[in-house]
């Protein structure tokens, strides 16, 4: 479809890139910011950078190329807004997709009040959102 897949995780390199081969999916991804870039950065600048701190999604998006319109797709308030704190310096949209999370309504209703751009409670309106037919 012509896009380009990105994450910023709060896992480790470790965590992300085994659960990414173990589906088979590692190949289909074109940058990765994880939680020891992140601790590299930290100790660097002696603050934090964890989310809702965005640097995790502005290094992905810069290793993407950043002059592009990016759509960050989150399930936890810090997500959300982290993607909003972004705005400042890339062009990207914050997509809530709280139906995974233990209790999907009351993670809807923190999210919602992170302002979310778009909330997709299903993969199918995630495709439409990003023109997938």
């Amino acid at each position: 479809q012509g896009l380009k897949l990105g994450i910023a995780t709060g896992r480790s390199y470790y965590e992300a890139a085994y659960a990414l081969k173990r589906f088979s999916i590692e190949d289909l991804f074109d940058a990765m910011t994880n939680m020891d870039d992140v601790k590299k950065e930290e100790r660097e600048k002696k603050e934090s950078l964890r989310k809702p701190h965005p640097f995790s999604l502005i290094k992905t998006a810069q290793a993407m190329g950043a002059k592009k319109k990016f759509l960050y797709v989150g399930d936890l308030p810090d997500d959300i807004l982290a993607a909003n704190r972004a705005k400042s310096v890339i062009s990207i949209k914050a997509a809530a997709f709280p139906m995974l999370a233990a209790n999907p309504f009351q993670a809807l209703k923190e999210i919602e009040e992170a302002k979310p751009d778009f909330i997709v409670r299903t993969p199918s309106e995630l495709c439409r959102l990003l023109g997938i037919k």
